[in-house]
Protein backbone atom coordinates (compact mmCIF):
# COMPACT_ATOMS: atom_id res chain seq x y z
CA UNK A 1 0.00 0.00 0.00
CA UNK A 2 0.99 3.60 -0.89
CA UNK A 3 2.55 5.51 2.15
CA UNK A 4 -0.03 8.48 1.60
CA UNK A 5 -2.82 5.76 1.62
CA UNK A 6 -1.36 4.26 4.61
CA UNK A 7 -1.66 7.23 6.29
CA UNK A 8 -5.27 8.00 4.88
CA UNK A 9 -6.02 4.76 6.26
CA UNK A 10 -4.96 5.69 10.09
CA UNK A 11 -6.39 8.85 9.17
CA UNK A 12 -3.63 11.28 9.00
CA UNK A 13 -1.71 8.77 11.19
CA UNK A 14 2.15 9.38 10.97
CA UNK A 15 4.53 6.66 13.15
CA UNK A 16 7.25 8.61 14.23
CA UNK A 17 10.41 7.92 16.28
CA UNK A 18 12.27 10.29 18.18
CA UNK A 19 15.51 9.94 19.15
CA UNK A 20 17.35 12.39 21.11
CA UNK A 21 19.41 11.53 24.48
CA UNK A 22 17.73 14.49 26.23
CA UNK A 23 14.89 11.93 27.47
CA UNK A 24 13.05 14.89 28.64
CA UNK A 25 13.24 16.29 25.00
CA UNK A 26 12.12 13.41 23.47
CA UNK A 27 9.46 12.80 25.79
CA UNK A 28 8.20 16.09 25.17
CA UNK A 29 7.96 15.80 21.38
CA UNK A 30 6.14 12.55 21.87
CA UNK A 31 3.42 14.13 23.83
CA UNK A 32 2.70 16.90 21.47
CA UNK A 33 3.02 14.44 18.78
CA UNK A 34 0.46 12.13 20.22
CA UNK A 35 -1.65 15.43 20.83
CA UNK A 36 -1.87 15.78 17.15
CA UNK A 37 -2.87 12.15 16.79
CA UNK A 38 0.16 10.57 15.75
CA UNK A 39 1.92 7.14 16.91
CA UNK A 40 5.55 7.99 18.98
CA UNK A 41 8.40 5.43 19.82
CA UNK A 42 11.57 7.13 21.52
CA UNK A 43 14.86 6.36 21.37
CA UNK A 44 18.00 8.06 23.77
CA UNK A 45 20.46 6.90 21.40
CA UNK A 46 21.67 6.20 18.00
CA UNK A 47 21.80 1.95 18.13
CA UNK A 48 18.43 1.96 19.61
CA UNK A 49 17.08 4.25 17.19
CA UNK A 50 18.31 2.58 13.97
CA UNK A 51 17.44 -1.23 15.89
CA UNK A 52 13.43 0.69 16.63
CA UNK A 53 13.88 2.20 12.63
CA UNK A 54 14.23 -1.29 11.41
CA UNK A 55 11.50 -2.74 13.82
CA UNK A 56 8.37 -0.25 13.10
CA UNK A 57 9.28 1.30 9.83
CA UNK A 58 8.02 4.90 11.04
CA UNK A 59 7.22 7.00 8.03
CA UNK A 60 8.83 10.33 9.83
CA UNK A 61 12.21 10.17 12.03
CA UNK A 62 12.89 12.93 14.43
CA UNK A 63 17.01 12.76 15.13
CA UNK A 64 19.03 14.68 17.41
CA UNK A 65 22.64 14.66 15.93
CA UNK A 66 25.07 14.32 18.68
CA UNK A 67 23.92 11.38 20.60
CA UNK A 68 25.87 8.42 22.07
CA UNK A 69 26.54 5.46 20.42
CA UNK A 70 25.77 6.40 17.08
CA UNK A 71 25.70 10.18 15.65
CA UNK A 72 22.30 11.17 14.00
CA UNK A 73 24.29 11.68 10.76
CA UNK A 74 25.61 8.13 10.76
CA UNK A 75 21.99 6.83 12.03
CA UNK A 76 20.57 8.92 8.78
CA UNK A 77 23.33 7.28 6.40
CA UNK A 78 22.43 4.45 7.67
CA UNK A 79 18.37 4.40 6.79
CA UNK A 80 19.09 5.89 3.51
CA UNK A 81 21.45 3.16 2.60
CA UNK A 82 18.62 0.63 3.41
CA UNK A 83 16.87 -0.25 -0.06
CA UNK A 84 12.83 0.32 1.46
CA UNK A 85 9.60 0.00 -0.84
CA UNK A 86 8.06 2.83 1.44
CA UNK A 87 10.15 5.75 2.13
CA UNK A 88 10.85 7.89 5.62
CA UNK A 89 11.22 11.51 6.08
CA UNK A 90 14.12 12.66 8.29
CA UNK A 91 14.45 15.46 10.55
CA UNK A 92 17.45 16.52 12.12
CA UNK A 93 16.15 18.07 15.62
CA UNK A 94 19.51 19.52 16.77
CA UNK A 95 21.46 22.57 18.65
CA UNK A 96 23.92 23.07 15.97
CA UNK A 97 22.32 26.00 14.15
CA UNK A 98 25.32 26.85 11.50
CA UNK A 99 24.70 26.87 7.66
CA UNK A 100 27.80 24.19 7.52
CA UNK A 101 25.90 21.90 9.90
CA UNK A 102 22.48 22.27 7.61
CA UNK A 103 24.62 21.73 4.90
CA UNK A 104 26.48 18.37 6.66
CA UNK A 105 22.60 16.99 7.99
CA UNK A 106 21.26 17.33 4.56
CA UNK A 107 24.64 15.38 3.28
CA UNK A 108 23.63 12.94 5.22
CA UNK A 109 20.49 12.17 3.78
CA UNK A 110 18.03 14.29 5.93
CA UNK A 111 15.10 15.83 4.52
CA UNK A 112 14.96 18.75 6.84
CA UNK A 113 16.93 20.72 9.88
CA UNK A 114 15.73 22.20 12.82
CA UNK A 115 17.29 23.80 15.45
CA UNK A 116 16.06 23.66 19.16
CA UNK A 117 14.47 25.20 20.34
CA UNK A 118 11.91 24.26 17.62
CA UNK A 119 8.98 26.12 16.53
CA UNK A 120 6.60 23.37 17.33
CA UNK A 121 4.02 25.12 14.79
CA UNK A 122 6.71 24.80 11.67
CA UNK A 123 7.35 21.21 12.97
CA UNK A 124 3.42 20.52 12.79
CA UNK A 125 2.89 22.15 9.81
CA UNK A 126 5.48 20.07 7.83
CA UNK A 127 3.88 16.76 9.67
CA UNK A 128 0.49 17.92 8.77
CA UNK A 129 1.52 18.20 5.11
CA UNK A 130 3.17 14.89 5.18
CA UNK A 131 0.08 12.73 6.56
CA UNK A 132 -1.91 14.86 4.04
CA UNK A 133 0.06 14.28 0.65
CA UNK A 134 2.09 11.04 1.78
CA UNK A 135 5.87 10.82 2.94
CA UNK A 136 6.40 9.18 -0.75
CA UNK A 137 5.11 13.01 -2.51
CA UNK A 138 7.34 15.02 0.13
CA UNK A 139 10.36 12.59 -0.49
CA UNK A 140 9.75 12.79 -4.04
CA UNK A 141 9.64 16.35 -3.61
CA UNK A 142 12.80 16.66 -1.73
CA UNK A 143 14.68 14.05 -3.72
CA UNK A 144 14.56 16.61 -6.33
CA UNK A 145 16.49 19.32 -4.55
CA UNK A 146 13.38 20.88 -2.92
CA UNK A 147 14.45 22.06 0.57
CA UNK A 148 13.49 24.37 2.79
CA UNK A 149 15.70 27.30 1.97
CA UNK A 150 17.51 29.12 4.98
CA UNK A 151 15.40 31.91 6.11
CA UNK A 152 12.44 30.56 4.87
CA UNK A 153 9.66 29.02 7.05
CA UNK A 154 8.25 25.54 7.05
CA UNK A 155 4.93 27.36 6.16
CA UNK A 156 5.96 29.23 2.58
CA UNK A 157 7.93 25.49 2.01
CA UNK A 158 4.52 24.12 2.35
CA UNK A 159 2.83 26.67 0.37
CA UNK A 160 5.60 26.52 -2.79
CA UNK A 161 5.16 22.40 -2.58
CA UNK A 162 2.02 21.64 -2.10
Amino acid sequence: MEPSAMAAARNGTLRILIADDDRDIAESFAVLLELDGHECVVASDGEVAFRLFEQMEPDVVLLDIAMPRSSGHDVARRIRSLARERPVLLIAVTGWARESDKARSFAAGFDHHFSKPVDYAELAALLRVTARAGVSRAARSLASGTKVAAGQSIADWVTNTS
